[in-house]
């Protein structure tokens, strides 16, 4: 019995703990974390005042009632991670923001996990994969947007597993039908677990799902409509899981607040950008103004030009595009359903009369996404000694500008090799994402979405690109063939 119980316990550890590099990946980071969770706060400003507000909204009795009846609100997913935070605050008499951080980790965790996991399906090395997790585990960004309060970390997890659940999806074609309910099942619940994050998500569904089907048709040997025939079931279950419970929202926003949408959150910055980018003029300052702002940073646009060409395309600008518009919509008593009609048409028309500089200045914002790493992170009060290593200038260089550019080279070497369906599924969602933030004024906490998707992405090339020893040759065979 005994004998049985150590083999046993030789394969859990054997399972857990692959290689030593894999564990002293995972072990270090969480040792690091330990101490950070122990030393850290999180400021609560800006958006992180919503967040806080609408989780203690949600965990009082007509919470859910009222969150519809102001809304159409929040994504509801993070907010009810503070709201359970602030619920186990009560029973465990720990204070919340412990709670909140552990619970980020633990979404930090999952997306290594998985990464750990592609990686492994794609055969890398154990040192390539160890050094993939160690690199998400110690990355100062996504450690510092595991100590705020904001959502980005929240949605990573689900993004990783979309990748994972695409890949699988696209094999499933190939396979019996009972077997193909299960990738579908997977993938829509990804999606949907990333949407309840990130409203962006319902967009990028019916783009992801139709560039996967078009895939996995491409490697059929039938035609197309037959194979949407043969394929229904797999295509109609995903479809479901996903727009149901998001349908449902959507009911229940007209119910209570007299708007069929989701979120409404996402016209604000896309109509600012989209009507903005129409009145400004394709010129040689203007498109070098816009381009210095690549990373996310407009001290360098203020360095070379007049402070008013640089607001322009600054966050403020934007949203008072919006704001007076909608202000004045309001004012002239048009009801909320047809002032958001009257906006989308007006952002229609603003690109149709405006084609090209929307394109130019689209590109130049998308650009902005590579750039996600830095050791500024915001809205989190961290010891003396890591404040200051964190501010020194070298620092934030290499973090910004070389892991921007070891991005977009491993962007561009991953389209050598989208025959391994990984790569191909991570290249297809991380283009999507960079390009609707694109449209919108892109924040770095936006760019830190795609942070675990280009952590796999340069890894997996970086893998594809290094040599593999042959096996020698067999002498014996040589001999016999002689």
């Amino acid at each position: 019995m005994a004998s049985r119980i150590l083999l046993i316990k030789k394969h859990i550890w054997r399972i857990l703990t692959p290689s030593p590099f894999i564990f002293w990946a995972y072990a270090l980071p969480f040792t690091y974390w330990t101490y950070l969770i122990l030393t850290t706060s999180p400021v609560i400003v800006f958006d992180s005042i919503g967040y806080l507000a609408l989780g203690r909204s949600l965990s009082q009795t007509s919470g859910w009632l009222a969150y519809f009846q102001t809304g159409p609100s929040r994504e509801m997913l993070y907010p009810l991670t503070i709201s359970l935070s602030l619920c186990l605050e009560q029973r465990l008499h720990i204070s919340y923001s412990y709670i909140i951080k552990i619970l980020s980790f633990m979404s930090l965790t999952m997306t290594m996990g998985f990464i750990h996991l592609l990686l492994k399906k794609m055969n890398a090395r154990p040192i390539i994969q160890a050094l993939a997790i160690l690199c998400a585990g110690f990355s100062p960004i996504m450690i510092n947007y595991s100590l705020c309060l904001y959502s980005e970390n929240a949605c990573w997890p689900w993004l990783m597993a979309a990748v994972y659940g695409g890949s699988a999806y696209i094999d499933s074609f190939q396979i019996t039908r009972q077997r193909n309910l299960q990738p579908a099942v997977f993938l829509g619940i990804a999606l949907l677990g990333f949407t309840l994050v990130k409203g962006v998500g319902e967009a990028i569904f019916p783009l992801f799902l139709s560039s996967l089907i078009w895939i996995a048709w491409q490697h059929s040997a039938s035609h197309f409509i037959p194979f949407l025939k043969k394929s229904k079931t797999t295509i109609l279950i995903a479809i479901l899981i996903f727009f149901i419970p998001i349908t449902f929202i959507k009911i229940l926003n007209y119910k209570y607040n007299g708007q069929f949408t989701y979120t409404n959150r996402g016209n604000l910055s896309l109509y600012g950008q989209i009507i903005s980018r129409s009145r400004i003029p394709i010129n040689k300052d203007n498109i070098l103004s816009h381009f210095l702002t690549v990373p996310v940073s407009y001290e360098r646009c203020i360095n070379f030009f007049p402070s008013d060409t640089c607001e322009q395309w600054s966050m403020a600008h934007s949203d008072a595009t919006f704001l007076n518009r909608y202000n004045s919509l309001i004012a002239q008593g048009v009801p909320a359903d047809q002032s958001n009609k009257i906006i989308r048409d007006e952002m229609l028309s603003a690109i149709v009369q405006s084609p090209l500089a929307q394109i130019i200045y689209w590109a130049q914002e998308t650009m902005k996404m590579f750039f996600w790493e830095t050791t500024q992170g915001p809205f989190v009060a961290y010891p003396p000694w890591l404040e200051k290593l964190f501010n020194q200038g070298w620092l934030i260089m290499i973090m910004s500008w070389g892991v921007g550019i070891t991005c977009c080279g491993a962007f561009i070497i991953a389209f050598r090799h989208t025959q391994e369906k990984i790569i191909l599924v991570t290249v297809i969602l991380t283009s999507l994402l960079m390009a609707l933030f694109g449209f919108v004024h892109i924040l770095h906490r936006y760019t830190i979405i795609i942070a675990p998707l280009m952590i796999l992405l340069i890894f997996a090339s970086l893998e594809k690109c290094l040599p593999r020893h042959k096996p020698a040759s067999d002498p014996s065979a040589i001999n016999k063939k002689d």
